[in-house]
């Protein structure tokens, strides 16, 4: 049996398949597999920084503040994905759309600890240029080593993301 990867024409995007039509829908759910393990960490991940940032700034304010409640939305969302995810709700073809949506999710948590949003809403920062960067590069830490992405699209965010601040 020949297990040989070949170019097929027609498909500019998708030039290198299996011959064996079987073994390419092994590959495929192999993938799809070890993707849905590493989009979980990231949810996890999520889920323990951003209720971490809402429980840290609700102890030190002693207040209801813009990051605290929107941080505890955050966590509450994902940890709802997280128990879909795990309960296998989400199913393995949704994963290119959760990503996106998990992109657009951290992406708003850079907007919000950035410290220039203190003068639309109160928030609990201080007006200093390192707010806000850890998250940006944790962030982008996730788009590029953790979400199962093109290499295009990860670039694509990190460097919007970067823009931002």
């Amino acid at each position: 049996m020949d297990h040989a990867v070949k170019a097929t024409r027609g498909r500019p995007l998708n030039t290198l398949r299996f011959e064996n039509d079987e073994l390419e829908c092994l590959y495929q759910r192999y993938t799809l597999k070890l993707q849905r393990f590493s989009v979980l960490g990231v949810v996890a991940l999520v889920v323990v920084l951003c209720g971490v940032m809402a429980a840290l700034s609700l102890f030190f304010n002693n207040a209801a503040t813009f990051h605290n409640i929107f941080n505890s939305i955050v966590c509450v969302l994902f940890a709802i994905v997280l128990v879909l995810l795990q309960c296998s709700v989400i199913k393995d073809h949704h994963l290119p759309t959760l990503c996106y949506t998990i992109l657009l999710f951290t992406a708003s948590i850079c907007v919000v600890s950035m410290p220039t949003l203190g003068s639309v809403f109160p928030v609990d920062t201080k007006e200093v240029m390192a707010e806000g960067v850890w998250q940006i590069v944790f962030v982008v830490f996730l788009a590029y080593a953790m979400m199962p992405l093109q290499i295009w699209e990860a670039v694509a965010f990190g460097t919007n993301d970067f823009n931002l601040n």
